[in-house]
């Protein structure tokens, strides 16, 4: 008996009874890549076969099914120019530019005109008739994206319909409809200040050069001293140069070449690990988890994005198994670190680590505020949580810039740069491990050629230079670092937060709070350095085994390094490894009590489930995930205490809007376009009414 899945062409004959049924089982995959992704027929017909197992019909087959059976259109009929026409005559009323997507391809100016002239009467500009009936579902209206000069200031409306999006909107996913903006900031997440804007954070105009010269009187902090002025990172002159956003968008784009993913035949132990190289071993010191790593809700890391990052350069930037700290010796036993004793440093990390314990040693002197603030657990909570929202304030322009839609990224990272000035002037100790891990997030997305990373340093330098003084050891720190090439910052930034975490971990003695957001930071710092190419596999395991056993050994919690060490397993293609200490944590009580890490860990879930091309898996987590943020909040008011209660519900409505955006994608992948609809219903109900 022949097979069913032949791979004989199924041709029909002249006056054959055509049997439609396999086309109907696909009709809404075959729908979603003919109008929605405009697919050749040619791109359709290997797609079907590849992928979904469809039979090796000839093109013309599909050309006269999509036209006669399913009665595809891709060119728009009569009444739908009557109803763009009328639209845009709406918008230019008040003052609006307008560009035309069907689909997701932009129609050219002379494609619309053509197609509008002869519903619009030549002597006023107006339409002839009220055309105003119901939009074609595939047509949307949208503010075509600003000039580069124009970034700082613009602001971004989407139309479908003659509805504008919300002013809180931001921004898009790559998973949802051009026409929906899926990041919307409840009002405890508004990133702009409430205050009037202060000099740094004026709008470039239209035709302002790409810098901009803001003159300040620097008032240098006297309780650090004046060694720091020494240290050669900064002119003394008190004159700023902040260059515009403009000026960055100007730069051409590198499409970068996504590296090979090489496969190990078995992943790294603590107890396995050496580095050949005598005594020189390593230490411990990100990804996916609590403090996420990525483009995600939650300080998500680069292996939070749908593929499988590249590293920042074409080629791997650090042969396996040596790395950007081979010249550090550690003792992975002992976990100490010989920064300066047996080694010499490069000139710009030494005195970063001087100035680090010259800052520390300052702030945390017996008495201090600063020393009384990290024994009150409520002040390190507030401090943590306002930092984490301007971690996950980036989320959603990280994910467009993945995408390069850099103006559209910029407009979103204009915001939140107007927003780092709240978590400057407080001061407060973790705020350069935070800034740190948002840098090397963004080296990850220097590839496209935006230097976003040294831009973050700068313009955290010089906010630190203007809220707190030119020689204030933060003040030195950013400055030092936004001084480094991409090279540089490779090889210096693992150490330097190594000897910052060590330096502050001695004052956090009285917070086990405290404690373990700083083990959790080490965590994620090692996970990004991998995910961005900085570490590898070999390296960071390890490492990352050694911080959870020391946590262990203090009595703190390890969900969040637990998270990044399968996050990292994941991204590296150790799937079933991955899974397998996901599941146990969420399955554990201390992971189901911990709604923050909970929820980390269901995003890190997801993607396993999608390298391991489980779907359905992967969609059943990601409803899961939606119900969850969507419930009312616990009933448990033990939970409700919790910190991670406390970051949960902090991250709640911007994780709710990515989460709808990746289960639309998914389920447009998988055909089932109805229910996708179902859920954009859910996605604009979440943006209008915030939880």
């Amino acid at each position: 008996m022949e097979p069913i899945n032949s791979l004989r062409p199924a041709v029909w004959n002249a006056g054959d009874e055509r049997d439609f049924s396999s086309w109907d089982q696909h009709r809404d995959t075959l729908r979603c890549l003919y109008l929605d992704e405009g697919c050749s027929l040619k791109t359709i017909k290997h797609k079907m076969e590849a992928e979904h197992g469809f039979p090796l019909y000839r093109l013309k087959d599909y050309e006269t099914v999509f036209r006669e059976h399913f009665h595809f259109r891709k060119n728009l009929e009569q009444k739908d120019w009557e109803s763009i026409a009328y639209r845009i005559e709406e918008r230019r009323k008040k003052g609006k530019a307008s560009v035309v997507y069907l689909g997701n391809k932009a129609l050219t100016n002379k494609k619309v005109q053509r197609g509008t002239r002869q519903f619009i009467s030549t002597g006023n500009n107006q339409p002839k008739t009220n055309l105003s009936h119901p939009l074609n579902p595939r047509i949307r209206i949208k503010t075509p994206p600003p000039r580069p000069a124009d970034i700082a200031g613009g602001s971004a409306t989407d139309v479908q319909d003659g509805s504008i999006a919300p002013a809180q909107v931001l921004a898009t996913l790559k998973s949802t409809p051009h026409s929906v903006q899926p990041y919307a900031a409840a009002s405890n997440h508004q990133v702009a200040d409430a205050s009037p804007q202060s000099a740094l954070h004026k709008p470039l105009p239209a035709n302002a050069h790409s810098e901009t010269i803001l003159e300040y009187k620097a008032i240098p902090n006297n309780q650090y001293g004046s060694d720091a002025q020494n240290y050669g990172f900064q002119s003394s002159a008190p004159r700023i140069t902040l260059p515009g956003i403009g000026s960055i968008l100007s730069k051409p784009l590198d499409d970068g070449q996504k590296p090979s993913s090489s496969r190990y035949s078995e992943f790294p132990t603590e107890q396995s690990y050496n580095h050949g190289t005598g005594n020189r071993k390593r230490l411990i010191t990100h990804s996916t988890t609590t403090r996420a790593t990525g483009v995600l809700p939650l300080r998500l890391s680069a292996n939070s994005s749908w593929q499988t990052p590249p590293t920042i350069v074409n080629v791997s930037m650090f042969p396996e198994p040596a790395s950007a700290l081979a010249y550090v010796p550690l003792d992975l036993s002992s976990g100490t670190v010989g920064y300066l004793s047996t080694t010499t440093p490069s000139q710009p990390l030494e005195k970063l680590l001087l100035v680090t314990r010259s800052f520390m040693q300052g702030k945390f002197q017996p008495g201090s505020l600063a020393s009384s603030d990290i024994e009150n657990p409520a002040l390190v909570q507030k401090q943590i949580c306002e930092i984490e929202r301007w971690y996950n304030d980036f989320n959603p322009g990280f994910d467009l810039l993945g995408k390069q839609k850099v103006p559209e990224a910029f407009r979103i990272f204009q915001r939140c740069f107007e927003g780092t000035r709240k978590i400057i002037k407080p001061e407060y100790p973790f705020t350069m491990i935070f800034v740190c891990h948002q840098a090397i997030r963004c080296a990850y997305y220097d590839r496209i050629g935006r230097n976003m990373s040294k831009f973050l340093l700068k313009h955290v330098a010089e906010l630190c230079q203007v809220f707190l003084g030119v020689h204030h050891p933060l003040s030195v720190i950013a400055d030092g670092l936004a001084r480094m090439d991409i090279f540089e910052f490779a090889l210096c930034i693992g150490p330097f937060m190594d000897h910052y975490s060590d330096a502050l971990e001695p004052f956090l003695e009285k917070s086990e709070m405290a404690l373990g957001e700083l083990s959790g930071s080490r965590g994620l710092g090692i996970s990004l350095m991998e995910g961005t190419g900085m570490l590898g596999l070999y390296e960071a395991k390890p490492r990352l085994d050694v911080a959870t056993r020391k946590a262990r050994e203090r009595g703190l919690s390890t969900l969040h390094l637990q998270i990044e060490t399968a996050a990292m397993l994941q991204r590296n293609k150790f799937l079933n490894e991955a899974l397998a200490i996901i599941l146990e944590l969420r399955q554990s009580k201390e992971g189901q009590a911990n709604p923050y890490q909970f929820f980390y860990s269901g995003v890190i879930l997801t993607h396993i489930f999608r390298s391991m091309k489980n779907y359905d898996g992967q969609i059943r987590v990601l409803y899961e995930m939606v119900d969850s943020l969507s419930a009312s909040s616990a009933n448990d008011d033990e939970m409700q205490l919790t910190f991670s209660y406390k970051v949960y519900m902090e991250i709640r409505q911007s994780s709710l809007l990515l989460v709808l955006g990746w289960l639309m994608e998914a389920l447009r992948k998988m055909g089932r376009t109805d229910e996708a609809d179902r859920v954009r219903i859910r996605y604009d109900e979440a943006v209008e009414n915030p939880i």
